[in-house]
């Protein structure tokens, strides 16, 4: 064995045995980093060879290529506490439990580690509902709900994990639904955001309500009183539904009554209003063509009288239902208008506010009983989230202000007309502080945007750094001469007392805020992040979720190649061994599609 002083790592001597071969190869170039773990670690040269250094806390590991792995890197990592993505755990000991183990004498217990994990909740839960023939509203439930939420807190830490991750900081408002984990939720980021010293008026505006839940919850609650035409009209609608040769009689009666519409029978989910409002708007087109199909088919005036509602749908019948439809069409063309994704919705939503405001005003003092009652219903909902000043969110209102065919005189006017005087005087005061406070906060900032804009506008391949200084101190004394002339104290009130536009359908808000910013800089840059707000998490919601399939008229009801699906996917998964789960649903999500093979049980 011959030693090789040439080859030092560290100053320590090498032992190794090179052939003539291997001393007169050339060097390999050193290759990349492949392991991710290096995202989170400095290579340095020191005097004792390669180190990694974490970007975190500063840790040193050895890191040379070959006597050091990257487990120990990876251990770090997980444990690191400046590592902003570890969560601190509750408790220093691991949650374990007895797992029964199959062996070939019988059967003994166990113990194993218990760790969480949403994918195999996710399968347990679809086997579950396959397996125990559950309905699919199973999972809508108040009491699934309550049974799988998790706390408030660590929802607040999975939004904090990713604004770091995003590199956001600036935080205006977070629209989220009305699940009571959520107010904890929005608390522990108001903390968090105010810490990191980038709060508006320390978070005041950061919970958003989604306008589309409170709708939700509102209708809901005044559909509890179900009426008896409504209930008729659903069993007719199921029994044509339930036979592929009803239907075929059916379209036949359309045709002979000469009824020309695309719309196509759907039955409605309970727990979703607006497919309940889907299936008698689609069933009021036909309803002569249910008359005529009462003649032709005997079993479905007999069969009708034995369910629920006690008989087929009669002319008052499908009067009261076109009440009910009109009714519901406004709360279902609100929802539509206030989940845009593509146009602005925080401007909008004030005036389907006084609207529904108005319409449950006049159906409390209506002649039909059914339809007062269920008003009376809705409007205690309704005062519970848009009644108490204290709870309301004011951008909905400022939002209207910094609409220039409105302004702050007609929000005014319109909260006096549709509160009582003690409620509408409290959120006139709160709407005013609020906007002066916003508009004073925004003001105090202006400086640090001059330096912004400037230095954006600025090419350093043109100016030289004593120019740009200079054209700093110009954007400042622009300010103190508008200060001194009291023109930046006035501008809100110059604005305000400007003449509003036009109203008209196609007006570009944004537009018109990019042409006067100039006229208005404070004011624009409000109106800038104001009206960005999304007052309703629907649009999000449905690009990732499935659950908004539901409320599709072909989805109401299981077709029969669905039902034969499930049968197939129970009976697999009851036999031994089981199958893959995941393989099962797709099975049955491609025959739902009608794109799969036909089961073959």
């Amino acid at each position: 064995m011959s030693t090789n002083m040439d080859n030092v790592e560290g100053n320590v001597p090498i032992e190794e045995h090179e052939s003539d071969n291997e001393k007169s190869k050339p060097k390999r170039k050193r290759m990349k980093d492949r392991s991710e773990v290096w995202e989170h670690f400095i290579k340095e040269e020191t005097h004792t060879g390669m180190e990694a250094r974490c970007k975190y806390c500063g840790m040193r590991y050895k890191c040379g290529t070959k006597r050091n792995g990257t487990s120990p890197l990876w251990a770090h990592i997980n444990r690191c506490r400046k590592y902003p993505y570890n969560t601190p755990k509750e408790s220093k000991q691991s949650l374990l439990s007895f797992k029964s183990n199959k062996i070939e004498s019988g059967c003994t217990s166990g113990l194993s580690y218990v760790k969480y994990d949403p994918t195999v909740i996710r399968k347990a839960l679809s086997e579950m509902v396959i397996v125990d023939e559950l309905p699919f509203k199973f999972v809508e439930g108040v009491g699934f709900k309550n049974f799988v939420i998790h706390k408030g807190e660590e929802i607040g830490k999975e939004i904090e994990k990713c604004l770091l991750d995003w590199e956001l900081e600036k935080v205006f408002c977070i629209t989220v639904d009305n699940a009571s984990s959520n107010d904890t939720a929005i608390g522990y980021m108001r903390r968090k955001i105010n810490g990191w010293k980038a709060g508006v008026l320390k978070g005041r505006f950061l919970h958003m309500r989604c306008v589309a839940h409170i709708v939700n919850l509102v209708v809901s609650d005044g559909l509890k009183i179900v009426n008896e035409s409504i209930t008729r009209v659903r069993q007719a609608v199921r029994f044509i539904k339930q036979s592929p040769s009803r239907l075929v009689r059916f379209k036949k009666c359309v045709v002979e009554e000469k009824i020309n519409s695309k719309k196509l029978l759907c039955l409605d989910v309970p727990t979703r209003w607006n497919s309940t409002f889907l299936m008698l708007d689609a069933a009021l087109v036909f309803e002569y063509s249910f008359e005529r199909y009462s003649e032709e088919d005997p079993h479905y005036v007999i069969e009708l009288n034995e369910r629920e509602g006690k008989g087929c749908p009669t002319s008052e019948d499908w009067e009261t239902v076109r009440r009910f439809s009109e009714f519901l069409q406004v709360f279902y063309d609100l929802t539509l208008r206030v989940s845009g994704s593509l146009h602005v919705t925080s401007n909008l939503f004030f005036h389907e506010l006084v609207s529904v405001a108005v319409l449950l005003k006049d159906l409390m003092t209506n002649d039909d009983v059914e339809m007062c009652l269920m008003a009376t219903k809705m409007k205690e909902k309704y005062d519970k989230y848009w009644g108490d000043p204290e709870k309301m969110n004011m951008l909905i209102f400022i939002a209207v202000v910094l609409d220039p065919r409105y302004k702050l005189d007609y929000v005014e006017w319109m909260l006096i007309e549709i509160y009582d005087s003690k409620h509408a005087f409290v959120l006139v005061n709160n709407l005013k502080e609020s906007l002066n406070a916003l508009y004073e906060e925004y003001r105090g900032s202006s400086g640090d945007v001059i330096r912004e804009e400037v230095s954006s506008s600025m090419d350093s391949s043109q100016f030289s750094p004593k120019q740009k200084k200079l054209q700093v101190l110009k954007s400042k004394y622009k300010k103190h001469k508008c200060e001194k002339d009291g023109e930046a104290k006035i501008e809100l009130d110059k604005y305000l007392e400007e003449e509003t536009e036009e109203e008209c359908e196609n007006f570009d808000i944004l537009g018109w805020w990019k042409f006067n910013s100039a006229r208005f800089p404070t004011i624009g840059r409000m109106a800038r992040d104001i009206l960005a707000v999304s007052i309703s998490t629907v649009a999000s919601e449905s690009a990732f979720s499935t659950g908004g399939r539901v409320l599709d008229p072909f989805r109401s009801s299981l077709t029969p190649r669905v039902v034969e699906g499930l049968v197939c996917a129970q009976n697999w998964l009851r036999s031994s061994p089981f199958p893959n789960i995941e393989e099962c649903l797709q099975e049955v999500e491609d025959l739902e599609e009608g794109t799969g093979t036909k089961f073959r049980p």
